[in-house]
């Protein structure tokens, strides 16, 4: 799981690592650490975290910290008001996602993302488009785990039939 890092320098600086992995420097004035560490260390983790500023002096920190391995996946409940065929184009789906850290829930219409929410229970409404409508649903926890619900398609046909004589 990710160890999202955050730390800031008294001047700008060229570059930071923790444990080997190169982090982002930022900010107006260059002095902002930020990035993720990549680990599977359940338990307390010994960090080294090290800057170097313009001029190529070296800070280096210890740092010791405990970190929970979260490898569960949340759950996802995405109940859609139709399936099949329609000729109404109100849609919604009532989501309900759990996590011990639940980051946030992606909602995809025909392959591209819609909503997302912060939310654990919400109801995500839309107007369907004439012809075929696809919706994929997405939990993810604070550890990057996550869950994906596809949902039937929902065709929407709002042409009346052509009768010829």
């Amino acid at each position: 799981s990710y160890i999202d890092i955050e730390a800031t320098s008294n001047e700008p600086l060229q570059s930071a690592s923790f444990n080997g992995t190169a982090l982002t420097i930022s900010g107006d004035n260059q002095d902002r650490i930020t990035g993720s560490y990549n680990t599977s260390v359940d338990g307390f983790i010994n960090g080294q975290l090290v800057a170097t500023d313009l001029i190529g002096n070296v800070t280096t920190k210890q740092i010791k910290f405990r970190h929970e391995l979260d490898t569960d996946v949340p759950t996802l409940s995405a109940v859609p008001n139709k399936i099949g065929a329609t000729n109404d184009n109100t849609y919604s789906i009532a989501v309900t996602a759990n996590d011990k850290s639940l980051d946030r829930v992606e909602i995809y219409k025909n392959g591209s993302k819609v909503f997302e929410s912060i939310q654990s229970n919400f109801v995500y409404s839309t107007t369907l488009i004439d012809g075929i409508n696809n919706f994929k649903v997405i939990a993810f926890d604070k550890a990057y785990n996550n869950t994906e619900k596809v949902l039937d398609a929902v065709i929407l046909d709002t042409i009346a039939p052509s009768i010829f004589i």
